[in-house]
């Protein structure tokens, strides 16, 4: 992510650890996934904000494209397997999280008990401050999502390409969305 630093991403996507100005460029919420591997285990006020905000937004997350992301982004395995068992834990996770557990090292005895009101900002308010998140929780198709979220908070893109590559999409995807989204706002 350029120029934005970990944490302020962190209260971007709703962790209560202060109070920064919106952010302009877009986040992608597994880039983020993956980036907090690296990160989790800066503090433990972080890492209880990051497991939380994890877990209370598991049910909008895609393993297929945070496989895409693990390939070609730096990563912490051990961490990334911590992340997974959490991922399936949750009540309401039907997805299928083998294809990013694949590419994790066993974790071990993740110690987390969910605690979103004491990490985390009211769900209004980062749903509401937040269009990534307010797009995913919304019902959009994830590819959808991330592209109506990277266009309101990018209005000069050049290509579909470029977006493609910025958000981790397969093009034809990005392609046929952008194409529906236009045939739905005439």
């Amino acid at each position: 992510m350029k120029n934005l630093s970990f944490l302020d991403r962190l209260i971007y996507l709703g962790g209560n650890l202060g109070i920064r100005p919106k952010i302009k460029p877009y986040v992608d919420l597994e880039e983020f996934i993956v980036d907090s591997t690296i990160n989790l285990n800066n503090d433990s006020r972080t890492r209880e904000t990051v497991l939380n905000w994890i877990y209370l937004f598991t049910p909008y997350f895609s393993p297929s494209k945070l496989r895409r992301i693990l390939k070609v982004k730096d990563y912490n395995k051990k961490i990334l397997g911590q992340i997974v068992d959490l991922l399936e834990s949750h009540p309401l996770n039907s997805q299928n999280w083998l294809i990013v557990r694949k590419l994790a090292d066993k974790s071990g005895d993740l110690k987390f008990n969910p605690n979103p009101g004491k990490y985390l900002k009211d769900t209004d308010f980062i749903l509401k401050n937040c269009v990534e998140l307010r797009n995913r929780v919304s019902g959009m198709s994830q590819v959808s999502a991330d592209l109506k979220s990277y266009l309101k908070k990018n209005k000069k893109y050049k290509s579909l390409y470029q977006i493609a590559k910025e958000t981790f999409n397969p093009k034809n995807r990005v392609n046929f969305e952008y194409r529906l989204l236009n045939y739905l706002s005439v």
